[in-house]
């Protein structure tokens, strides 16, 4: 009698549990990228602070090392390891080749895996013994899987850690990650493996077969095939990095450190935390009253059909169509694109969470500091400062000179041709040529001419 009681018990609790809707079954996808993937250790970061509790990791290269320390759950090895990690850490290198970043260090490093089949990992094998713990990932409740290529047949191998033989998780970890022909083929038993880039650098498929709902893709943009994947009502969130993370085999502590500032940030606005797509800005920043006062003005001085007009319209638009990600929200999207790309222009930087008041407050400082060396250009040409410029002479001679110059220079240029205060041969016409070559510079011009007018309408 007992024991039917409890047999029945046990009947409706797993009826139970059929019956109860459960949350969505959540994935993080990391792709592969080398020395880049202290991005991915920025992203985990805020998914940690965002409390996205993920079930499925599933990654190539680098992204199934880091992958498998987030199965662990063990987020203070990863930030101490990448914030410790150099090249000779990863790889072991000839003397002469220690600094990759050197033309003639990356000729040494390039004849040296010539002659040896690609470098020699064991620094980064010995490392990665060290953080993992195997028995912490199979016992733990994620799903993990990743993907390596086995050479030379190019076969593509798709691993979830069940099918891993018992103590050789770290083997096939390190084949994930062997980029050949930089590195060297893994050799596990009789079989020799490369790198996962070589079929599928951002796996998405393994979490949509882990029954995945939700999924964060965390794309390093390095080279490599990705395989498309057909969702069915699943809900794919792309993290991607407006900036450059640098190459994939220069490890460095202060570029990690970066990256993962970055990483962070991206995640936020990604999720709507933050705003912005190049810069991140505090929420609901790109909306203000003064905010939506300088974006009439740009638009009215992109608003007419003369071809400096058509043209800033153009770039301002290519600008935002070519972002990766990021939120700029719904109001003035384009020229939200023009101020950031003008953020990039003035060289402010990326690693700050702005408020609309301190990012122009920097913007106008770096301008005046353009204009100051603009002004000494003038005088180093021995052109008139402060006036116009009507000989084709002195400002063909004084645009040549801009060519090779900075392009904040050409910015201030282009402003001062806007506002009447300089010209170009040719007028309006001198000017659309000019600004199909420097686009970017005319759309930074035509913003930075909005935000000075709301300062003062006089101008």
């Amino acid at each position: 009698m007992a024991q039917r009681a409890g047999q029945s018990t046990k009947k409706w609790l797993e009826t139970l549990r059929e019956q109860t809707p459960r949350g969505p079954r959540r994935a993080v996808v990391l792709g592969g990228g080398g020395a880049r993937g202290s991005y991915q250790i920025g992203v985990w970061k805020a998914l940690r602070e965002l409390d996205y509790r993920y079930e499925v990791v599933a990654g190539t290269s680098v992204g199934a090392l880091n992958g498998c320390l987030m199965v662990q759950q063990d987020y203070e090895i990863a930030v101490e390891l990448w914030e410790s990690l150099q090249t000779q850490n990863v790889i072991e290198l000839p003397q002469s080749a220690q600094e990759l970043s050197r033309f003639a260090a990356l000729h040494d490093f390039i004849v040296h895996f010539l002659r040896n089949g690609g470098v020699d990992p064991t620094p980064l094998e010995n490392m990665l013994a060290r953080c993992l713990d195997e028995e912490k990932v199979m016992g733990s409740p994620i799903a993990f899987g990743f993907v390596t290529v086995e050479f030379p047949s190019m076969k593509p191998v798709v691993l979830t850690k069940e099918q891993i033989p018992p103590g050789k998780l770290c083997d096939y970890l390190m084949a994930s990650a062997a980029c050949f022909p930089a590195m060297m083929k893994r050799q596990i038993d009789d079989k020799s493996y490369i790198d996962g880039a070589y079929y599928n650098n951002l796996p998405i498929q393994i979490a949509l077969e882990k029954g995945a709902d939700e999924i964060v893709a965390v794309d390093l943009d390095a080279p490599g095939i990705v395989q498309p994947v057909k969702l069915r009502g699943q809900q794919l969130r792309y993290v991607r990095c407006h900036w450059p993370l640098g190459t994939s085999l220069a490890f460095d502590p202060s570029l990690a450190k970066r990256n993962m500032r970055l990483g962070y940030l991206d995640t936020m606005k990604a999720f709507g935390q933050l705003e912005g797509v190049a810069f991140a800005f505090s929420k609901g920043e790109l909306g203000g009253t003064y905010c939506q006062s300088v974006c009439r003005k740009f638009e009215a001085l992109c608003r007419g059909e003369s071809g400096v007009e058509r043209l800033a319209r153009w770039r301002v638009q290519s600008a935002v169509n070519r972002e990766k990600t990021g939120n700029r929200g719904d109001l003035y999207p384009e020229v939200f694109g023009a101020m950031e790309l003008t953020g990039e222009l003035f060289a402010l930087s990326p690693l700050e969470e702005y408020r609309w008041e301190q990012f122009h407050r920097e913007l106008l400082g770096r301008l005046e500091e353009a204009k100051a060396c603009y002004q000494n250009l003038l005088s180093a040409l021995s052109l008139p400062t402060g006036q116009l410029l009507r000989d084709a002479g002195g400002a063909g001679k004084l645009f040549q000179a801009l060519r090779e110059n900075d392009k904040q220079l050409m910015v201030v240029y282009l402003m001062e041709c806007l506002l009447g205060r300089q010209t170009l041969p040719g007028g309006e016409d001198g000017l659309c040529l000019v600004g199909a070559t420097f686009s970017r510079e005319l759309a930074a011009a035509i913003y930075l001419c909005a935000l000075i007018q709301e300062s003062d309408p006089s101008l």
